[in-house]
Formats: structure tokens, sequence, C-alpha cells
């Protein structure tokens, strides 16, 4: 499996027979090595493409002129996005939504901040990309709200082991968000992410170019010994060759 990190939280993963994309973002002032997925649109694979929210940071309508036609392209969207024109292969979701679109499927989960996050299970792998879910503490937040998001965080976590734990299954590759605006709690989230789930691999996320994080967060995780292989990430448009 190759996997690639766009940017901030848009990965493309490509496998024997399908091409997942999740959370492309592009906008007019990204012009250093902006990223065109179209060598790998025209590979004659079934290509899906996930927009976990409509925040700015995670969607562009630019995917929709992915849909030529010609290609085998579906898109599953949060429903809070607008679809400029409604079509057969554009599927709006909310949380806890399960879908079967051979050779894929795909359990949807709740956000703790808008729209949802995927489960995606393949022949080859399942991989698991949170969008916005995350662990959001804010020191400028009263003790009261602070508690209130890491009760919401783990309500979600909660139906999320829960349903592996029924379905008998682990991600295989997770994408998780390791956000650096959080400071000491950066990296919490993706910490109780791996503790509860055991991913086999984890690539950090949504860290705003600070590529830095990933090398901290992968030596934490070596420290505590969890068993998982957190991914270092050094710049935008990086290709990973994975081994399940």
């Amino acid at each position: 499996m190759k996997i690639i990190f766009v940017n901030h939280s848009c990965f493309l993963a490509e496998l024997a027979d399908t091409i997942l994309i999740f959370d492309f973002w592009r906008l007019p002032w990204q012009k250093n090595r902006d990223f065109s997925p179209e060598e790998y649109l025209d590979k004659g694979k079934k290509l899906f493409v996930f927009a976990s929210h409509g925040h700015e940071d995670h969607y562009s309508p630019h995917i929709f002129d992915w849909d030529n036609g010609k290609r085998d392209v579906t898109y599953i969207l949060s429903d809070d996005i607008a679809v400029p024109q409604l079509k057969t292969n554009r599927i709006s979701v909310g949380e806890n939504r399960e879908i079967v679109l051979d050779p894929i499927r795909v359990r949807t989960f709740g956000s703790t901040d808008l729209g949802v996050s995927f489960w995606i299970r393949t022949e080859e792998a399942s991989l698991f990309h949170a969008g916005d879910l995350n662990w959001w503490h804010w020191d400028e937040e009263t003790p009261d709200e602070r508690k209130y998001a890491e009760d919401f965080f783990k309500g979600i976590m909660q139906n999320i082991v829960e349903y592996g734990k029924k379905e008998q299954i682990k991600p295989d590759v997770a994408f998780f968000p390791v956000d650096g605006r959080l400071e000491y709690a950066a990296f919490w989230a993706g910490e109780y992410f791996i503790r509860e789930l055991s991913p086999k691999i984890f690539f950090p996320m949504h860290f705003w170019k600070k590529f830095s994080l990933t090398e901290a967060f992968a030596d934490r995780e070596k420290t505590l010994n969890a068993g998982t292989n957190c991914i270092v990430i050094h710049h935008n448009i990086e290709e990973f060759n994975i081994q399940i």
C-alpha cells in the first residue's frame, strides 16, 4: 500500500484495486508543491473521495472536477457539506452510518467539531481517518468546558472501540490529529487512540506545518512502548510504502 501525505489532514491511499483520498484541501495561495492527483485518478482503479466536513482546511469543491464521466469515482461526504450538484455517486452521510460500496465498507462516527470520522475496511486493510475528532483542550476555556470536551471526545471514542470489538478488528492505518495549538495537550488524543485501539500504523495530521511535532510524537510513543509504528512526516507530498 502506498500512502501519500498531501498536506494538513489530506492523505491519498493507493491499494491494489482502489484509491482513497481523504480531506483534500486546495486553496489559491497554496502554490508551493501544490498537489494534483491526476496521475492516480487515471490508473483504472476505483476512486473513493472522502470529506469529513466542510471546513476549508478539510474540503474543497475542486474535488468534483475529478468527476469527468470517464472515471469510476464515488464521493462520501459529511452531511454538513452542500453538494453542488446531486448525482448518484455523491453520498451524504452523518455519524453512525454504515454503507457498503464494493469493494469497501464504510462506518462513520462522530466528531468533536463539525462532521464525521471514517473507518474504512477493504480486503487489504482497515483505515481510520479522524477528520476533526480530537480532544480539544483549550486553556482559555473554563474547567467545565474542558471537562465537557474531554467527555465528548471519550464518548465518541467509546463508540469506536465498541465497534472494533464487535467486528473483531483494529485499524491497520490511522490518520489522527496531533495539533500543536493545544500545546501540552497536543498529544492527548493521539495517545488515547493508540492505547484504546492499537493501530499498526499511526499517521499524525492537522499539525499546521509543524513537522517537528510528528517526530516528537513518534519519540514519545517509542518511550511508551505502545507497539504502534508512528510515522514521522517531513514535508508535504511525502510518499510512504506501507506493509501491513
